[in-house]
């Protein structure tokens, strides 16, 4: 991950054999949702990426957050 330094959002970058896209369905049904960074890299690049937001939600909600985002990537 990214430290952020401003701004609303942090990219992650995943192992290279991930593709973020098709983890989606499997996030949302663990009661989390990311947002695939493919669509930010113009070369068609970025599928083991995600974009996510730490605008809203406090630092326990986060911490939950990426516990259940944990769940949607192991196989």
């Amino acid at each position: 991950w990214t430290a952020a330094s401003g701004g609303l959002f942090t990219f992650m970058t995943l192992n290279d054999a991930i593709d973020t896209t098709t983890r989606i369905e499997k996030a949302v049904s663990n009661g989390v949702v990311y947002v695939p960074g493919s669509p930010f890299f113009v070369d068609g690049s970025g599928q083991n990426t995600m974009r996510l937001t730490f605008a809203k939600e406090s630092d326990d909600r986060i911490r939950e957050g990426i516990n259940r985002l944990a769940m949607s990537f192991r196989t």
